[in-house]
């Protein structure tokens, strides 16, 4: 719901670059995931990196 949300205008306007929680771990340095819409998703659900062991 949260990355449906993102796509209204009134909100954050995002887009679909990408998708997954994981692909937008893995793209964090990517300029676009300030608005793909799962990068956005994932901060506000304060979803983190499984630590390496």
């Amino acid at each position: 719901m949260i990355h449906e949300v993102t796509h209204f205008d009134d909100t954050f306007s995002s887009f679909d670059t990408w998708y997954g929680t994981k692909n937008a771990r893995d793209h964090a340095e990517d300029p676009r995931s300030r608005v793909n819409a799962d990068s956005i998703a994932g901060y506000i659900l304060g979803v983190v990196a499984k630590a390496s062991i």
